[in-house]
């Protein structure tokens, strides 16, 4: 193998490694972006430090492929239901809105859910389970 083979393979990694680098950046604006138009709250540099963090602990094909989920509940004797959206698939039961998100979360590799229940839309992000409003 000849010096100048090394010396591309070496250049070839280093795109590759400067790419990935823009492609988590790119994938942590756009999440920032999703939040706040869905929570409506602008994000200061610690927030956006503390999400970049998590970002890197999140595996990639994770944030490719589950980024938001979308769910829609069912009430049936006081006990609710959640279906992946349009009702495909049933993922879980519990009796509370909060408990229902927390056994989504607990299950699924998912980063956040939005959720359809009573004809009023949900966010859920792990922690904190907020109604989504149109501000417009």
């Amino acid at each position: 193998m000849e010096m100048s083979d090394l010396w591309a393979i070496l250049e070839i990694a280093i795109i590759f490694a400067i790419g990935y680098h823009i492609g988590k950046f790119v994938a942590t604006v756009e999440m920032l972006e999703i939040f706040k138009i869905l929570t409506g709250k602008e994000f200061d540099e610690e927030y956006i430090e503390n999400a970049i963090g998590k970002l890197e602990e999140t595996p990639s094909d994770i944030l490719t492929k589950n980024k938001i989920q979308f769910f829609e509940t069912e009430t049936v004797n006081d006990i609710l239901y959640l279906y992946t959206k349009g009702k495909e698939q049933f993922v879980c039961q519990a009796k509370t809105l909060e408990d229902l998100c927390k056994m989504c979360f607990a299950n699924n590799k998912i980063n956040a859910m939005l959720l359809k229940h009573n004809n009023e839309s949900y966010y859920y992000n792990g922690s904190i389970l907020e109604k989504v409003t149109d501000e417009s």
